[in-house]
């Protein structure tokens, strides 16, 4: 079966709180058909354990990850240039990395939702 590999980010640089951080997660899951994974950026601190069933710490390299995942599988990430890499899966970054008022986009997904 298929699964949503969700990648986070180091979203403290910005000034999001960890509660913040956790409810952009779950709505980012809640619009997911598929099994739940939360890979953790090895800079993000949020202790996810008791929202999301599947974590994965972010020391493990996203590319072993990769190598795992069954055909079918999607990768969303906010803005994560990993997602570049992913070649044979669908991705999406719902921020462009890019993006220049990468504070402004994130607290308005907080507020208004996806």
């Amino acid at each position: 079966k298929p699964f949503t590999c969700i990648l986070t980010q180091p979203l403290h640089v910005f000034g999001i709180n960890e509660n913040d951080q956790i409810k952009i997660y779950q709505k980012i899951a809640s619009n997911c058909k598929n099994k739940i994974i939360l890979k953790k950026h090895p800079q993000d601190k949020v202790k996810y354990n008791d929202s999301f069933q599947n974590v994965i710490n972010g020391l493990v390299p996203f590319e072993l990850i990769l190598s795992t995942l069954p055909k079918g599988s999607e990768i969303i990430s906010l803005f994560s240039t990993s997602t570049y890499r992913t070649t044979g899966f669908e991705h999406h970054n719902l921020i462009n990395p890019n993006c220049r008022n990468m504070k402004e986009r994130i607290l308005d997904i907080i507020k208004e939702g996806l």
